[in-house]
């Protein structure tokens, strides 16, 4: 948290920054009973505008009538405090525009599960007489227990207000239906059409009008067809009719659920949620179990002395936007009590596993992940997972019989051969060697020629991202079986393999001429070559020489 950052709020008291946007700013506190909540304080430009007030006020008592699956419920506010506030349930996971922002576009199941469960918080606000009016992947929160659609209804409150009138738009541009833009009352089907514009996103990692200046934005939704180049088929005749111009040719909420709706719903994140993002979720929820208060004076609600305190506080704390790594900097700055170092301490190695940066703040701090969850699949006669099918938190399946492959320590993302992980066999033998290529969709190095991934199977080694130098990845975090070759002269397979083991990690950083030491899912060692990394991200080029055992 920065210097400038409100203490305390209502009589909670603040512990960590969890962002900002145009209406305010959202920390973390924690409830009496140690409950996770998220505190929102509102821009004081809109505190000082009896119309919002008053609307402010009719949306909160709206708002806490609103409960049910998929909702983050409103907990308690104060509308008439010096500067507004309202605190929601917190829930520990990355929002939806972070997880497709790191981990890339969710599978076309997963957006079909996704549409059906916003549909469904959206049947419940609308039952409550609310129209979210800014649904936007920002806005969906992914958890372990199903996702959240938060900030419901306040939106409407900015209506014209002075601050609105002079430029300020509600809602974000993408996300805005063609009737909101031209100022039409806000209505259900506003929300389907920001649902359909989201899903589009979330299968595509992409706006359906673009981006680039607001305007610009809004002209197109009002008057261009979306762009859904690279929507799955599946879902674009769906996705396209959420798009609609006109609000009447839109579907209903009822008729989304009707499509959508799986036949068993999923259990947890790991049914329908792919690896990257299970394993995000999962540092969320250990990084907010060492933040949880151990009494009451590290947190939750204050004394009534506290309460009355606490609009004061923060009038005299006005907040501004911040990015991540100036409340980190921020932090470094400020003394914090023993607790605070130790869970920094404890985040930090979390968001180190995850491979992300983190918010800290003196007593708190939030995380964001990547791979590595236990899943079952099937294989396919030569040993590797199905089409489609999920890896195991190693990374890969092995052939039956054979020992789990290397890059991971059972469950803790520790280095290759970490207690409890069998070391290879010498690799003093060449099994292959020959020309590769490999994409974003991954390369399996087996016993015989290396095999393309298939599905949502990232293989051995991918390239993450083409960008020079380009970003050459495993699986995910767990399998660290990647290492970077800056020796001399051209290594063998032994040379490859110790290295690994003992400077393993995720990802690299590549340009042609580099050599790559992979750790193989059949317990084997690949020397990889760099050749080409065309900038279109067609696909790296390399030359390969996989090492195993000598046969006996």
């Amino acid at each position: 948290m920065r210097d400038q950052d409100p203490v305390q709020v209502g009589g909670y008291r603040l512990r960590a920054r969890l962002g900002a946007g145009g209406m305010g700013e959202v920390f973390l506190s924690f409830g009496a009973s140690g409950q996770p909540v998220a505190v929102k304080v509102l821009r004081r430009e809109f505190a000082d505008d009896r119309t919002f007030r008053s609307r402010f006020g009719h949306e909160v008592r709206a708002a806490r009538q609103v409960a049910g699956p998929g909702i983050a419920p409103l907990l308690d506010a104060d509308p008439d405090a010096e500067t507004p506030w309202l605190a929601t349930e917190y829930v520990a996971g990355p929002t939806l525009d972070d997880a497709v922002s790191l981990y890339g576009p969710l599978p076309v199941s997963a957006v079909i599960v996704l549409m059906s469960a916003i549909a469904a918080s959206l049947a419940t606000i609308h039952g409550a007489g609310i129209v979210h009016r800014d649904l936007k992947p920002a806005n969906v929160v992914l958890g372990a227990d199903g996702l959240r659609v938060i900030d419901f209804g306040i939106a409407r409150a900015a209506d014209a207000t002075p601050l609105t009138l002079t430029g300020m738009m509600v809602g974000s541009p993408q996300y805005v239906a063609p009737e909101q833009v031209l100022g039409e009352p806000p209505a259900a089907p506003g929300d389907v059409f920001s649902l359909g514009a989201l899903a589009h996103y979330a299968a595509t990692g992409r706006a359906a009008f673009g981006e680039g200046p607001k305007y610009g934005v809004v002209y197109r939704i009002v008057n261009e067809r979306p762009d859904l180049a690279g929507c799955p088929r599946q879902i674009r005749s769906l996705i396209e009719s959420c798009l609609a111009k006109n609000p009447h040719e839109r579907p209903t909420i009822a008729e989304i659920l009707e499509t959508c709706t799986p036949d068993e719903p999923p259990r947890g994140a790991a049914d329908w949620l792919p690896e990257p993002v299970v394993f995000a979720i999962g540092s969320y929820q250990d990084a907010l179990k060492r933040l949880v208060p151990t009494g009451r004076d590290e947190g939750g609600r204050g004394t009534d002395t506290d309460r009355r305190g606490g609009g004061d506080r923060v009038s005299q704390n006005s907040a501004s936007r911040s990015s991540r790594s100036r409340a980190v900097a921020a932090l470094a700055r400020r003394p914090t009590p023993r607790t605070a170092v130790v869970l920094t301490a404890a985040l930090a190695a979390a968001a180190a596993t995850a491979g992300m940066v983190i918010t800290l703040a003196p007593g708190g701090a939030t995380a964001v992940g990547a791979a590595g969850s236990s899943s079952t699949a099937t294989r396919d006669p030569a040993g590797r997972p199905a089409a489609g099918q999920a890896t195991d938190t190693q990374g890969a399946l092995p052939p039956d019989g054979t020992p789990p492959p290397l890059g991971a320590a059972p469950g803790d993302g520790a280095p290759p051969d970490a207690p409890g992980g069998p070391p290879p066999p010498a690799p003093t033998a060449v099994i292959w060697s020959g020309q590769i290529r490999f994409t974003a969709a991954g390369l399996w190095f087996d016993p015989k020629q290396p095999v393309a991934a298939q599905g949502q199977v990232h293989g051995d080694i991918r390239l993450a991202a083409p960008a020079v130098p380009a970003q050459v990845s495993s699986n995910g975090p767990r399998v660290r079986n990647l290492a970077l070759w800056t020796a001399p002269g051209a290594p063998d397979g032994v040379q490859c393999r110790d290295l690994a083991r003992t400077s393993g990690t995720w990802q690299v950083h590549v340009t042609a001429g580099d050599v790559v030491c992979v750790l193989t899912a059949y317990r084997q060692v690949a020397v990889v070559r760099i050749e080409s990394v065309p900038a279109d991200g067609s696909g790296v080029t390399a030359a390969a020489t996989i090492w195993g055992a000598a046969a006996r």
